[in-house]
């Protein structure tokens, strides 16, 4: 072979090798990119036969498990004769959640499914201390409905008659179990109360247990089948397509799924939407930092600080009625009108002078007191979180002559805090492993095939020019050349 076609090979070598290492660096990714795409579009799909649609009719991704803390009154009477309110923490209390949707039915173009969906509780014996008895221990706490009462009264929602017949039935505070507190009781006050169309139900209770599988009315959800980016997103909610609690047509809408994913290919600093039904409402979060969950690369969610201002700050929030501190949420309008007020526990980022006329409250700990979402990004699935919310009630003095038996001349006006809950799911090993196996395999195998181009266009690259470089040094004129300069 002539030295000319012995350089025209080695030269054609060199560029493939180059060539093979553009495509490895710049096409081998996007054709990951598009075969991602193409296998999400396939499976993010609520249609039977999917594991996400089982995943979807009942999660169980991991243990789920709602976990109160109740707040007890430590000096009822003092407090009814103008003290301030000592408060001490009761629990927490273990429930192990489930969730189950049954009766699907689907539109003709398989791009929404209806449903309804059974959520129901059940106390957790084995995490919850030996020494706690839901059943057996008590708690004072303020009285939800005559705090209610109290409210229509100065609001002139009902007469001082209703509302002197109504107190003379109940007391400031009220003492329960925690069963009866978290899963509903009645007494003559709620009966009075009811008869009277000053409250819609006939007990009360800071939770509604579902286990009865008749309380949601039918909702529906897109199945992502004409777009996988809106897989899940609600179309119907409780019967509802717009909520009508608030106070303008964007703050009814139903934007956001219920949080079990969200779309494929998140990226940090992204925004999405959420509907929170113990909210009765939509709200974005942000996901700006990262986390990992057994070497599961996530995304973590937050609410974020506006979504939480009063409305003199965040004028958009006027719409959910935020005319209190911000730290609140106001959720007065979808619970029948009692003073109720959602915050962060232990009021974390709440205007510190909601505390004025508090004590005994444990200072807030962003770690424990913040709500979080951990998103897997390739998906949008999610593999942990952690919702962490506290209700509070609004109670205010008002006239002598009105309340005088009952002391709520006297009472301070406060934000007292009922209980605070935090929601868990984790996604276990079993999970996490089928995950790695279905999505990380793949793409490790992609990786290694790209890489290992890379490493072989290099290597015959780095030949190619050993090569050349000897041949150039071995060439008679470069000899020559050599011969003159010793």
């Amino acid at each position: 072979m002539g030295s000319r076609c012995r350089w025209t090979v080695l030269i054609t070598a060199f560029f493939l090798a180059i060539a093979i290492v553009v495509v490895a660096v710049v096409a081998v990714p996007i054709l990951k990119t598009l075969l991602l795409k193409k296998k999400l579009k396939d499976d993010l799909v609520l249609e039977k036969g999917q594991t996400i649609y089982d995943q979807w009719m009942r999660p169980d991704v991991g243990p789920m498990y709602k976990v109160f803390t109740l707040y007890n009154v430590k000096n009822a009477d003092d407090a009814k004769d103008g003290a301030k309110i000592d408060l001490e923490e009761v629990g927490p209390y273990y429930y192990r959640e489930t969730r189950q949707k049954f009766s699907p039915n689907y539109t003709e173009d398989e791009t929404v499914v209806r449903y309804k969906q059974n959520k129901y509780y059940v106390f957790d014996r084995n995490h919850t201390a030996a020494h706690l008895d839901p059943n057996v221990d008590k708690v004072t706490t303020l009285n939800a409905v005559l705090a209610t009462v109290v409210k229509m009264y100065l609001n002139k929602n009902i007469s001082e008659t209703q509302a002197f017949e109504a107190a003379l039935l109940g007391d400031v505070f009220v003492t329960h179990t925690v069963t009866e507190l978290l899963w509903g009781y009645t007494d003559n006050l709620i009966k009075a109360a009811h008869s009277r169309n000053l409250y819609q139900r006939t007990n009360f209770s800071l939770q509604i247990n579902n286990s009865a599988g008749d309380y949601m009315q039918w909702s529906a959800v897109k199945t992502g089948k004409q777009n996988s980016d809106e897989i899940g997103e609600f179309v119907e909610w409780d019967g509802k397509k717009q909520l009508g609690y608030w106070n303008s047509t964007y703050a009814n809408m139903l934007n956001g799924t219920e949080g079990f994913f969200f779309r494929a290919g998140l990226k940090q600093g992204d925004n999405v939407s959420v509907f929170i039904d113990d909210l009765f409402r939509s709200a974005n979060v942000t996901c700006n930092e990262t986390t990992e969950l057994e070497s599961i690369r996530l995304l973590r969610c937050i609410l974020p600080e506006y979504e939480l201002q009063n409305a003199t700050i965040n004028p958009l929030n006027a719409q959910w009625y935020a005319n209190s501190y911000s730290g609140f949420l106001n959720e007065s309008s979808p619970n029948f009108g009692a003073p109720l007020f959602i915050s962060k526990p232990h009021f974390l980022d709440v205007d510190p002078a909601v505390k004025t006329n508090l004590t005994g409250l444990h200072p807030p700990n962003r770690d424990l007191d913040d709500t979080t979402l951990d998103v897997e990004p390739i998906t949008g699935a999610l593999f942990r979180t952690r919702k962490r919310l506290q209700a509070n009630i609004q109670i205010r003095s008002v006239p002598e002559k009105l309340f005088k038996p009952f002391a709520l001349s006297k009472v301070k006006d406060a934000f007292v805090p009922i209980f605070y809950v935090e929601e868990t799911v984790t996604a276990n090993t079993t999970t996490c492993n089928a995950f790695k196996k279905q999505v990380y395999a793949p793409l490790d195998i992609v990786d290694g095939v790209q890489w290992g181009l890379v490493a072989f266009g290099g290597l015959v690259a780095l030949v190619c020019f050993i090569v050349g470089t000897k041949m150039i040094y071995k060439s008679p004129t470069n000899k020559k050349e050599i011969g003159r300069a010793v």
